[in-house]
């Protein structure tokens, strides 16, 4: 599913809405789990982990399978993401998609595509970041 959604807690890159155009929003967490259209639903960590898994167990060979062009289907954008704080970073080197799946009371897991490293990985991250969602069919 790839569309701009225009709701809750929302950026487009550097507040900029040319680049919501092209990239769309970035979210928050808790925007990011209340967003899904019927019948989709923002993945779990292990859903995104069987993704990484079905793609291989190297982790720069996934990579080359997501990035734009690559053989998944994924169609990554690489719309970087917004800091907690309020900064930007990384348009058009990362893509960062949520979780579900929380860790403690301030980080949630995300999955992480990067041009720098090469590398497609969790990790953890602050909750009010604003990421890009993928949602996944029920």
């Amino acid at each position: 599913l790839n569309r701009i959604i225009d709701a809750g807690n929302h950026w487009s890159y550097e507040n900029d809405d040319k680049n919501a155009v092209r990239n769309g929003y970035l979210y928050d967490w808790e925007t990011a789990k209340k967003l899904a259209p019927s019948g989709w639903h923002l993945p779990s960590k292990d859903e995104w982990e069987s993704v990484l898994k079905n793609l291989g167990d190297n982790s720069k060979d996934i990579f080359e399978h997501l990035k734009v062009g690559g053989s998944s289907g994924f169609e990554n954008i690489f719309s970087g993401w917004r800091l907690a704080r309020g900064t930007f970073n990384s348009l058009g080197a990362s893509a960062h998609y949520w979780s579900s799946t929380e860790d403690g009371d301030k980080e949630a897991w995300h999955f992480k595509v990067s041009v720098y490293s090469g590398l497609s990985e969790m990790e953890k991250i602050d909750r009010h970041s604003g990421l890009s969602v993928r949602y996944f069919r029920d």
